[in-house]
């Protein structure tokens, strides 16, 4: 039976998600009152105004920079050397070069380790996929991988079918290569987003994704998974990616089942 059918109606509600408090606000109003203009009032608006800007470029600079092209590929390095760490009890050879961080690039005990990889290829950072990994627009093919011990059973399918659901606004909208999405009910904390799904499925693909980018922060989507009995993946791609959505997964787990260290 699809999941949605256990799901009649709509809800209007707040939830809490991983300890966030999702709380309905208010409308918010506000009111002006004409005063005399002083005498400066032509040029000081101006100067606070240019101050205001150049301010704003300031911090877009920096975000650029920590965002994509120099920032991504800050600590980045091009040596597949295997590291050998261990992650929910488990112990793995994953390439220096997937490894984002520099600081993580250390043999020994995580609790949390980032990734990032070319997609499709599935492989780290290489002058030969260079331009990829300083990609900041919508369109860049990129994994970005976070592995951690499981603390729950909640992945992207039982959050979809427990948490978004209950707030779902009606009727579905066509999505890539066969999923749809439906945007979620204002008041619920994730107004600014929308959810994917396979529709039909008892086991359905879903990833969150962001409505809107910005210029220095595209429209990235985010989708967890359980792989082994210990080890929870999320992972963020762009959201052009949702097209190879089917294929996601699997190759994930392929790509953490390789990096495995059987004993």
């Amino acid at each position: 039976m699809p999941f949605w059918s256990a799901w009649p109606g709509t809800f209007s509600a707040s939830g809490r998600e991983n300890g966030r408090l999702v709380a309905i606000g208010g409308n918010v109003s506000s009111a002006t009152a004409s005063a005399p203009t002083p005498s400066r009032g032509v040029w000081l608006p101006a100067a606070v105004i240019a101050g205001i800007v150049a301010a704003f470029i300031g911090i877009a600079n920096f975000a650029v920079y920590w965002l994509g092209g120099e920032a991504q590929k800050a600590g980045f390095t091009a040596d597949p050397t295997p590291v050998m760490v261990e992650i929910a009890g488990e112990k793995f050879a994953i390439p220096g070069n997937m490894i984002r961080f520099a600081d993580q690039r250390q043999e020994g005990r995580w609790d949390r380790l980032d990734l990032v990889v070319h997609w499709p290829s599935l492989t780290g950072y290489s002058e030969r996929f260079a331009a990829a990994f300083d990609d900041v627009t919508p369109n860049a093919p990129l994994l970005f991988l976070s592995l951690q011990p499981r603390r729950d059973q909640v992945d992207s399918t039982t959050r979809l079918i427990g948490l978004y659901a209950r707030f779902f606004q009606e009727g579905d909208k066509p999505g890539p290569a066969g999923l749809v999405s439906r945007d979620l009910q204002p008041g619920s904390g994730y107004d600014s987003e929308e959810v994917f799904f396979e529709p039909g499925s008892t086991d359905p693909f879903s990833a969150r994704c962001s409505k809107t980018g910005e210029r220095i922060v595209p429209v990235t989507c985010l989708r967890a998974i359980h792989i082994g009995d210990a080890l929870a993946v999320s992972y963020r791609f762009r959201k052009p990616m949702l097209a190879d959505w089917a294929r996601l997964d699997p190759a994930i787990r392929m790509l953490i089942d390789r990096m495995r260290i059987r004993e």
